[in-house]
């Protein structure tokens, strides 16, 4: 399973706002400018991972970890060929 964001991480609300993107972590979706974006889970996570990590380094491995946690091992290796083309 995915590690969870914490709330805290956004002051305790379930709607974020980064530019024209916005978030609402209890119905699980994102929009653009009033659009809705056709987001996989991974896709929304990987997506509210980078928002929550704002202006830091992320390492590939921990972006894996934060997708995949314990799964990590059977993940798809499509994953890694992504950051080593």
């Amino acid at each position: 399973m995915a590690a969870i964001i914490p709330k805290k991480s956004f002051g305790g609300s379930n709607i974020i706002k980064f530019g024209e993107l916005q978030i609402n972590t209890s119905e699980k979706n994102a929009f653009v400018e009033g659009e809705i974006l056709d987001l996989t889970k991974k896709e929304y996570e990987l997506l509210l991972y980078f928002i929550s990590n704002k202006n830091k380094v992320i390492s590939k491995s921990a972006i894996a970890e934060h997708l995949w946690g314990d799964d990590m091992d059977i993940a798809d290796n499509s994953f890694f060929r992504f950051f080593y083309r």
